[in-house]
């Protein structure tokens, strides 16, 4: 499962890829429309993946609901720091007025699982820019078995121990070096 998958063509594609026979059903999230066909193309010779357009919210009260995405028309055709968070923006060095909102459809990861009847993921891949540490925070892991988790910490600086602690109290360990090449770090159940 990825979420935050802009157009795909990434480590995440190359790994979905690599293990076509094995996968069961991939889910992919991205909520930003303009990505959808180009997800649709680059995973259009894989069977049992499914393209969720939404955002995952960490707020419960919002899942289900519309929700303001910001965005600069400068960072087109990738909108690759697109976010639910306009300070992520503006902390990457845009000015207010350059940012621009569409209304998204949102979604918590507990009720999209519930709606394909998953309670096991073997990969959660998580860049949802700046809210990597709400996600990750978010999942009730003594329900939802998840064999390797994938995260941002680039954006999470604030947040960084209290979602390690979160893990490494949930008997996950991290995995060195395995997706710095990505800004990524990945954690794996114990």
């Amino acid at each position: 499962m990825q979420i935050g998958a802009n157009k795909g063509n990434d480590h995440v594609t190359e790994f979905v890829k690599k293990h076509k026979d094995e996968i069961e059903f991939c889910l992919i999230v991205e909520p930003i429309p303009t990505h959808i066909k180009d997800l649709e193309e680059c995973y259009k010779d894989i069977s049992n993946v499914y393209i969720e357009a939404s955002a995952i919210t960490p707020i419960k009260e919002a899942s289900g609901k519309y929700m303001t995405m910001f965005f600069v028309e400068s960072d087109y055709p990738f909108y690759e720091i697109a976010s639910l968070d306009p300070m992520h923006l503006i902390n990457h060095g845009y000015e207010p007025t350059q940012i621009m909102q569409i209304q998204v459809p949102c979604i918590t990861l507990q009720d999209l699982l519930l709606r394909f009847d998953l309670n096991r993921i073997d990969y959660l891949f998580i860049d949802a820019e700046a809210l990597d540490a709400a996600i990750v925070l978010s999942i009730d892991l003594d329900i939802l078995k998840i064999k390797s988790i994938e995260y941002e910490e680039k954006h999470i600086l604030l947040y960084k121990d209290a979602v390690r602690r979160f893990l490494m109290g949930k008997n996950y360990v991290e995995v060195p070096d395995m997706a710095k090449e990505n800004e990524s770090v990945r954690f794996e159940k114990n």
